[in-house]
């Protein structure tokens, strides 16, 4: 089997990050991406982003939108651009209510399956952060749990450092630990 290219970026706003990221797909099979910004009635720019991509995309402004007159900057969002030319079946487990991770579960021509975790978890400004952080780690424990799958990654904007004096690092260890996955930001 060849070696499978994944790669993750925050694109700070579709606009912003268009031209990365159309560098990104020339290199990788897969790519996740956060803070696209795009409202839902958008996506189709990253649906369609490339020829020889399917994209599964999800805003998190639908919210913000049904509220009538928006104001402030456009925020968050996430997808995954697949390379057609793996040929992989891709089924959604689930995707967070707010938009800050989804699940997908990907089989490959040969049988060997992989589940995807995209994230954008919230910073550590927010109020409730460990509250929301714990949100975004328990749906993703739910969805392991009810799935058999050959490997996981979890790939996204972790919005932490590496460190064991981070809070949001120190959690997202335990989950790890707990879980079974092995972390590899010593690599990244």
């Amino acid at each position: 089997m060849a070696t499978l290219k994944l790669a993750c970026y925050n694109m700070y706003g579709f606009e912003n990050g268009y031209s990365t990221l159309k560098d990104l797909c020339d290199t990788y099979d897969i790519v996740g991406v956060e803070e696209h910004w795009l409202a839902p009635y958008n996506l189709v720019k990253l649906k369609n982003f490339h020829s020889h991509y399917d994209c599964l995309c999800w805003s998190a402004m639908t919210d913000k939108l049904q509220h009538g007159l928006t104001s402030g900057r456009p925020f968050g969002g996430i997808g995954v651009l697949f390379n057609r030319k793996l040929d992989l079946n891709v089924r959604v487990l689930g995707v967070l209510s707010n938009s800050r991770c989804a699940v997908l579960h990907c089989t490959f021509p040969t049988g060997y399956s992989l589940v995807i975790v995209v994230v954008y978890f919230p910073c550590s400004t927010f109020v409730d952060y460990e509250c929301e952080l714990s949100e975004c780690l328990g749906f993703i424990e739910m969805c392991l749990n009810v799935e058999k799958y050959d490997d996981v990654v979890v790939m996204g904007d972790m919005n932490f450092e590496c460190s064991l004096n981070n809070t949001g690092f120190r959690i997202f260890n335990d989950f790890c630990f707990e879980t079974g996955l092995k972390r590899a930001d010593s690599i990244c």
